[in-house]
């Protein structure tokens, strides 16, 4: 026990209530090592008596003993003494019966060895094959997650291509509207032109404007021959009612033509806009 500590066994831990999986496996091992030289040592103790045993009774068959002496071993008798020789032969042979059974206990013991040594191999092969798992494992959770990865990435695809689709919708309806720019092409002609009769039309009213502001001019000038122009009066005012009525439906007319102007310059604008959006799709489109 002084030299070495290992001959001492603790059986403290069968008190503690919970006991890791690696002391238990070392009190374990600890434990098997006691009691296989426990054993050895029984056995050993048990060939040593018998021996003994054996040694004694013929030393005291070679040797009888003085009656002093047998006054003393009758006072103290000896469990060999009062055999007879078939007891003692009876011991012999189960002592070679013992022996026989120690070996093959023995020969059991370094089977169960063995079989432990193999058993160690075994649970170690099972550790290995169980990191490898692991590692599989670990390789599928990766794969795993490069897989949603894949298939995020698939679906941002799918959305690109939803987009292409709308896109491609979108290119065939503008190459629709391309082909109308002929029409409006017309369209636009047809109101150049119909502006530039808007244009004369307007110069040709300021002139009738102009003369009739000056024939209103010279309504002053006609006032002094009021007096002398009687018989005339009435119809020159009647010439002038009928031609403020027409200055009044020029006027309006002017201004009808001015709002149409300007409308068919908003329109020409609106349409050279438009033309100028068909063509830069038309460019993108190619």
């Amino acid at each position: 026990v002084t030299h070495n500590q290992e001959n001492v066994f603790d059986l403290q831990w069968l008190e503690l209530p919970d006991v890791a999986p690696e002391e238990l496996e070392a009190l374990s091992r600890n434990m098997v090592f006691h009691l296989r030289r426990l054993i050895d040592e029984r056995d050993e103790c048990t060939e040593l008596i018998v021996d003994l045993t054996q040694e004694r009774d013929y030393l005291q068959a070679q040797h009888p003993p003085s009656p002093s002496k047998s006054s003393s071993a009758d006072s103290t008798p000896s469990p060999t003494s009062s055999l007879s020789g078939e007891d003692k032969q009876h011991l012999a042979v189960e002592l070679a019966d013992t022996k026989a059974r120690l070996r093959r206990v023995r020969q059991e013991l370094e089977e169960k060895t063995e079989q432990l040594v193999d058993t160690r191999h075994e649970v170690d092969q099972l550790v290995l094959e169980l990191q490898k798992v692991k590692q599989e494992n670990i390789q599928l959770a990766a794969d795993a997650r490069s897989a949603r990865a894949y298939r995020d990435e698939l679906d941002s695809l799918r959305e690109k291509a939803n987009r292409v689709e709308r896109l491609e919708m979108e290119l065939v309806r503008c190459k629709e509207k391309l082909h109308d720019v002929d029409f409006y092409k017309a369209r636009m002609e047809e109101l150049r032109e119909d502006n530039i009769i808007l244009i004369e039309t307007k110069a040709m009213l300021e002139e009738q404007l102009t003369a009739a502001r000056a024939r209103g001019d010279k309504v002053h000038e006609l006032e002094k021959e009021n007096l002398q122009l009687k018989s005339k009066l009435h119809d020159l005012e009647l010439d002038r009612d009928t031609d403020k009525k027409r200055i009044e439906e020029l006027l309006e007319e002017n201004m009808v033509l001015e709002i149409a102007q300007k409308q068919s310059m908003n329109e020409s604008a609106h349409l050279g806009w438009e033309l100028e959006q068909l063509s830069k799709n038309a460019d993108l489109s190619d």
